[in-house]
């Protein structure tokens, strides 16, 4: 793990990236979330792999949020508002954990 500096700036330019190519999942880095548990908020790692369904509403409005802030643009298209005046469903965002060591 490279440091807590770095992590910020990586999801920021994560959801640059999902705007870029229009993709609805931010992929969380597990190490990242051992660290933070490790760190700050101890279990966290393990409790979003075993609960996740617990945190997913949290995660959700968690990106919700970086998105209206870092790509207010792609919010209106991804967000609630995407295809309320054309019929078409909204993009549903989600989050995805990734490099879980089993």
């Amino acid at each position: 793990m490279q440091g807590a500096i770095s992590t910020d700036k990586y999801y920021i330019a994560q959801i640059h990236n999902m705007s870029a190519t229009d993709s609805c999942t931010l992929y969380l880095d597990f190490s990242h979330l051992r660290y933070w548990s490790e760190t700050h908020v101890k279990g966290l790692a393990e409790a979003v792999t075993e609960r996740h369904y617990r945190f997913l509403p949290f995660l959700r409005r968690g990106l919700e949020a970086c998105i209206r802030k870092y790509e207010p643009e792609y919010w209106g298209k991804a967000g609630r508002q995407f295809g309320a005046n054309e019929g078409v469903r909204p993009h549903e965002l989600s989050s995805a954990v990734t490099r879980i060591r089993i």
